[in-house]
């Protein structure tokens, strides 16, 4: 049971937190195995935690759910689609009530469910509860930072340490991670991922035969999957393919093939824009005079380009993304070529902050519908974007509706999880040190010495005392700066450690000066600042 809250307190109208843990046994049913999802909810709601074996039992029957999950999971309509969340466990708590009873609502979740906000472990175990009890409701995909090395990075496993003390749960929320399914094949018509495309990945197929099972490597299709972003010209380049250049030789365009030992093929010319599969070219109506443009002339008129020989064989629609640090900008292009080949609609993803909680990109000029609908679902963004946050519902008649989400209050949570006992003995031994120091420079190394000008005995303790608190007032000075710093930053800093180590960029210097100042105030500055972190670390 709780112990009930001192009768000196001093602000009765803030919740006292719970000070009991949950248990196994009160959290699932013993006849079910399954776990109470409003127990746990009130349970968190009310800063409680659980204890080591009920939180362990709860992400390790979570993983075999995802084990048993392919790469591409099938959703079908309705469903509601929710974006990053963050560690924002009460806004959480709003999504859910706005989109529906997630006993009788389908959902989808892009990932990135930890970092930033502080209170991941409460949206960790609240999403994995909801997945044990409605598994067929609750459709979970991995995002960039479900993974050791943003965890590390950012708070995550900080906050399984200091929360609960404990490896055993960070580790094995590690493993369920990696077993977390990477796309979802939503209506037959949408393709939801937590980032992008990649240039490696032609086919719905080549997800499916991924390997996922590991940590997100540093390139390749699965860490394209889960980083990549849509290019910054995406809305406004040409809508001509780029790989495709009008003949100016030959004055129109391209003949019919042959599929020659089952890996040639042979035609007049050369390929076209029109055509992607070979069944493209089966299917075309040549019976008549060839026409002046359109799969049938490229066929029979086109030529290889001047540059064929001289260009880098890296994709073109597919360019370095030097934001992250790793994975790619794709195009339209290249989102409108995918599309097509898989006989897609659209692609829905996460991963980028949305002023408004929604981007609809560019429209498909073959389907009027925009090829990438960007979500974000977390609003206030690290208490400081002042963002409102977005889910999509898609109807059972096939239409879309946008929800907006505004920020939830959440208690207070000091930086790096400290606790106020720390935060006091820390303020105390700042301040004792200060005292101590305003004494000891009453005195000059000369007042120390003995009438010959050399130091005693005496003196020399009391230098080297003097230098000790010295260091330990800079010392305790540097950590008090940097909290406050993170104060002003909240969510946007990394780890401590990571964070002191941006310290020494001098465009991270610039722009935590302003911090310092209070000065970010608005969704532009924040968005400027959080460039920084949001880059992937090098190890």
């Amino acid at each position: 049971m709780d112990n009930p809250p001192p009768p000196d307190r001093q602000i009765n109208s803030i919740p006292y937190p719970r000070t009991s843990l949950l248990t196994e046994e009160r959290l699932f049913d013993p006849s079910t195995g399954l776990p109470s999802i409003s127990r746990l909810t009130k349970h968190l709601q009310d800063e409680g935690r659980l204890d080591e074996r009920c939180a362990l039992r709860l992400v390790e029957l979570a993983r075999n759910i995802f084990e048993r999950e392919p790469n591409i999971l099938v959703v079908q309509r309705p469903v509601t689609i929710v974006a990053d969340i963050h560690g924002q466990f009460y806004d959480l708590l709003t999504i859910l009530a706005a989109g529906g009873d997630p006993a009788k609502t389908r959902y989808l979740f892009l990932g990135d469910y930890v970092d930033r906000g502080q209170f991941e472990c409460e949206c960790i175990f609240l999403l994995f509860a909801l997945k044990i009890k409605y598994p067929n409701n609750i459709n979970l995909l991995r995002g960039n930072h479900e993974t050791r090395q943003m965890t590390k990075a950012f708070q995550f496993k900080l906050e399984c340490e200091k929360k609960y003390c404990s490896k055993a749960l960070y580790n094995a929320c590690m493993n369920a991670f990696d077993a977390l399914p990477i796309c979802a094949h939503v209506d037959s018509r949408f393709l939801c991922m937590h980032a992008g495309i990649s240039p490696d990945i032609q086919t719905l197929a080549d997800i499916a035969n991924l390997d996922r099972f590991k940590e997100t490597p540093h390139s390749g299709p699965l860490c394209d999957l889960l980083w990549s972003d849509p290019s910054e010209d995406f809305d406004t380049v040409s809508d001509a393919q780029p790989n495709f250049k009008a003949n100016n030789v030959r004055g129109c365009s391209l003949p019919i093939c042959a599929h020659v030992d089952s890996r040639f093929l042979c035609m007049h010319a050369g390929i076209s824009p029109d055509i992607q599969t070979l069944a493209d070219i089966a299917n075309l109506d040549r019976f008549k005079e060839t026409p002046h443009s359109g799969p049938l002339c490229d066929l029979l008129w086109s030529d290889p380009s001047e540059d064929f020989d001289t260009v880098s064989d890296a994709q073109p629609n597919f360019k370095a993304n030097n934001v992250r640090g790793c994975s790619y900008f794709f195009s339209y292009y290249a989102c409108r070529d995918f599309l097509l080949r898989n006989n897609l609609l659209s692609i829905i993803r996460g991963h980028e902050v949305q002023k408004d909680g929604v981007r609809w990109f560019r429209k498909s000029s073959r389907t009027n519908f925009p090829v990438v609908i960007s979500l974000f679902s977390a609003p206030n963004y690290c208490d400081t974007y002042n963002n409102v946050a977005a889910i999509l519902k898609i109807s059972p008649d096939q239409k879309l509706s946008v929800i907006h989400i505004q920020p939830h209050g959440h208690p207070f949570v000091l930086p790096n999880y400290e606790n106020g006992f720390q935060l006091g003995e820390r303020c105390v031994v700042y301040f004792a040190t200060q005292l101590l120091l305003s004494f000891l420079n009453m005195y000059s190394p000369d007042e120390l010495a003995a009438d010959d000008g050399r130091m005693d005995k005496t003196g020399m303790e009391l230098l080297n005392k003097k230098k000790l608190i010295e260091s330990m007032e800079q010392a305790y000075g540097q950590v008090k700066k940097t909290n406050n710093i993170a104060l002003n930053l909240r969510g946007l800093t990394p780890s401590y450690k990571a964070y002191k180590e941006l310290l020494a960029r001098p465009d991270v210097k610039a722009l935590v000066h302003e911090a310092e100042k209070g000065r970010i105030k608005d969704y532009d500055q924040a968005l400027q600042l959080d460039q920084i972190f949001e880059r992937r670390p090098s190890t």
